[in-house]
């Protein structure tokens, strides 16, 4: 017998803030890349803004006091997540180091 406790509840939150934290960084990616005009920028947050989202959802379904089943295991839709979350944070990541690479070139006009 497995006896889950407040396992599922502490998982579920830690989606949720990783959730939104994400959110946050998109948030400031939309300040920057509007006041620069920059669609790098505006791409990235619009990257972060849906995996912050996919993130939002998991915590809210992965909080549930219902017994887990399947969700109370690593499964592979877990897992496609965590991966399109990390390649989404490496790419946004990416854009906006490019971002700042040609604002350092064009100069300070």
């Amino acid at each position: 017998m497995k006896d889950a406790g407040l396992q599922p509840e502490r998982t579920g939150l830690a989606w949720s803030r990783t959730g939104l934290l994400t959110m946050l960084v998109a948030l400031l990616s939309v300040r920057f890349g509007l006041s620069l005009v920059s669609l790098l920028h505006l791409g990235a947050a619009a990257l972060l803004g849906w995996v912050g989202v996919l993130l939002l959802h998991r915590g809210h379904v992965r909080a549930g006091y219902e017994d887990a089943g399947e969700a109370g295991v690593v499964t592979l839709p877990v897992r496609r997540l965590a991966g399109a979350t990390s390649l989404a944070v490496v790419t946004a990541a990416l854009l906006l180091a490019v971002s700042a690479i040609i604002r350092l070139w064009s100069g300070p006009g």
